[in-house]
């Protein structure tokens, strides 16, 4: 479809129809398989390596979601097709992501059903451990290209000035926009960002005006969205992104940055470093 020609679209339509293909065959074997539990147990051995494409498909399928978005803001007759049809694309697009997340589920009610001792169980929740394995890898896969997106627009922002940023061994762990004190200049913005060996702080800078700018242009979306067909995605624009300034690098132990981060909310936070010693604190410059 024109809609989705971009490279990620073509992708993920090339991706849905591989995927479509492979559960055509999963039924097929099934409905053969019929009550032989050992059949089905088979059937889904014979799918599981396949669910690899399941990543490639969640990968793009963000991308392809957003434009989707934008072409309906863009070209209102695919509202129009959409109610014609009874569904939007966005419901289409979703389904081969849920499913992925309904086999864990399928197995478990599947094995709930069968006596606890016996050969085709102990078959069948070897597939089930198979296809669980798959799935971590996959959401893993997604994880981490969401991750590398969100590094390279970090890089962007940060003008460029930490390369070492992009390293394919660091991690993103946390990222939250933090109010710092330094003394009696009063509280400044910054972007506090925890990595799998350092933590970055960054001062948040906007043009002068771009407060104004983001109010006026909120309230024009808002217009759009008012006058927009029901459910139909506002068209996305910059919106005064702050940049980033570079002030601090630290880097930290291995021993004490663990893969999952603490429990933190993702709102603005109110830290005071007069603690951290005296000095400029976060705010004193840094070499990277």
């Amino acid at each position: 479809h024109p809609l989705l020609d971009s490279s990620s679209g073509e992708e993920l339509l090339t991706t849905a129809g591989a995927l479509r293909g492979v559960h055509q065959e999963l039924l097929q074997r099934l409905e053969s398989a019929g009550a032989d539990v050992r059949a089905v147990t088979l059937a889904f051995n014979l799918m599981t390596p396949f669910l690899r494409m399941y990543s490639t498909y969640c990968g793009s399928y963000g991308r392809v979601l957003r434009r989707v978005a934008e072409a309906r803001h863009e070209a209102p007759a695919l509202g129009a097709l959409e109610g014609s049809c009874g569904e939007r694309i966005d419901s289409l697009l979703i389904r081969p992501v849920q499913r992925l997340c309904k086999y864990p589920l399928f197995f478990k009610e599947l094995l709930g059903g069968l006596p606890e001792e016996g050969g085709a169980r102990a078959e069948l929740e070897m597939a089930a451990e198979a296809v669980r394995r798959v799935n971590e890898e996959v959401n893993a896969k997604i994880k981490g290209a969401e991750e590398g997106a969100r590094l390279m627009a970090l890089h962007q922002e940060l003008g460029g000035r930490l390369p070492s940023l992009l390293a394919p061994t660091r991690t993103l762990l946390f990222e939250a926009s933090v109010r710092l004190s330094e003394g009696r200049t009063g509280r400044r913005h910054y972007r506090l960002v925890l990595l799998s060996d350092a933590v970055i702080v960054a001062r948040e800078s906007r043009p002068r005006g771009s407060q104004a700018i983001r109010r006026a242009l909120t309230r024009a979306r808002r217009r759009d969205r008012e006058a927009e067909a029901p459910g139909a995605a506002p068209k996305q624009g910059d919106g005064g992104m702050p940049r980033l300034k570079l002030k601090a690098v630290l880097p930290l132990p291995r021993t004490v940055v663990k893969r999952k981060p603490p429990r933190l909310t993702r709102r603005k936070l109110s830290v005071g470093v007069a603690a951290a010693g005296t000095g400029g604190g976060a705010g004193a410059d840094a070499g990277a």
